[in-house]
């Protein structure tokens, strides 16, 4: 299990508006997965994945990973979709799995402010189920919590904390936690 923050699929370019055209975007994009399908994992949890949006070429990023990379089941939370004419914003966190996702429940987490998660969407989750081997399942979380508030990120963990309570099935919560230990 791992968890990697593609960053749009930008690479280490600045910003998601730089001008790249689709086949620089698509060749990071197939970089990613080679090294995905090398890593031999059964699990992978995606931050800053874009669905469909229009600064990375309109490539749902985690159907195409997932493709490329050899991973049968896909997850995908969104913590911003936005459709104009001729503009879309789509991006959130995904799961890649070899195993089956059998459930999976949205779970909101705190937000810096009201208005920041109606205009620039809100760093959420989402606890899915996945069969394991031998018929158990485990419950994975993935996260990418704010990084401009540390209040913030106490409270979205007090949240995620709150999912292990009274479950028995085990629980993995990954992703980009935007914190020091």
């Amino acid at each position: 299990i791992a968890c990697f923050n593609i960053a749009h699929g930008r690479g280490s370019g600045p910003s998601n508006w730089n001008g790249e055209d689709a086949e620089t975007r698509e060749n990071r994009l197939k970089e990613i997965a080679a090294f995905l399908r090398a890593a031999e994992l059964d699990i992978v949890v995606l931050n800053e994945v874009d669905f469909d949006s229009t600064w990375s070429r309109g490539v749902n990023q985690a159907e195409f990973l997932a493709r490329e990379a050899g991973f049968q089941w896909r997850l995908e939370q969104r913590n911003f979709d936005l459709s104009l004419p001729g503009f879309r914003l789509a991006f959130g966190n995904a799961v890649l799995s070899r195993h089956p996702i059998t459930a999976a429940r949205w779970v909101e987490l705190p937000a810096a402010a009201r208005w920041e998660s109606v205009l620039a969407g809100q760093k959420s989750g989402c606890v899915c189920t996945i069969e394991w081997i031998d018929g158990r399942s485990l419950r994975l979380f993935p996260v990418h919590l704010s990084y401009r508030s540390e209040a913030v990120r106490i409270a979205a963990c007090r949240t995620i904390r709150a999912e292990f309570d009274h479950q028995p099935t085990p629980m993995i919560v990954a992703g980009d936690f935007n914190s020091t230990p």
